[in-house]
């Protein structure tokens, strides 16, 4: 996931990691899926299950441009208790928009006083 999520590679290597991927057992094709930004595209993802860690599993989810390869967004999905025994689902998610290499210079923070 780090190749195809956080590092700016070519596409020959993200097609490699698209088919090391492809032969994990515990993925799973989730058809076509909005992300958080509205975009539909394709998703693929896995369960993760209760553990010594964490008392619920976790749903995790990634959303690809498949005329891209791109990543579009990655999403994780649980449920939390809350009181009175209630459960409430919750999802955090990061959109990417662009991603790539740079030669630009990041902005800098405005002088303080």
């Amino acid at each position: 996931m780090q190749i195809v999520f956080t590092l700016p590679v070519s596409p020959a290597v993200r097609a490699s990691a698209y088919r090391i991927l492809a032969t994990m057992p515990t993925l799973r094709s989730l058809g076509r899926m909005k992300d958080p930004l509205g975009r539909t595209s394709e998703a693929f993802g896995y369960q993760a299950v209760p553990g010594a860690m964490r008392k619920n599993a976790l749903e995790h989810a990634w959303v690809i441009d498949p005329a891209t390869g791109l990543p579009l967004a990655s999403l994780t999905t649980t449920a939390v208790e809350l009181a009175g025994g209630r459960t409430a689902k919750t999802t955090s998610f990061t959109a990417y928009q662009r991603t790539g290499w740079t030669d630009a210079k990041p902005p800098l923070p405005a002088k303080r006083d």
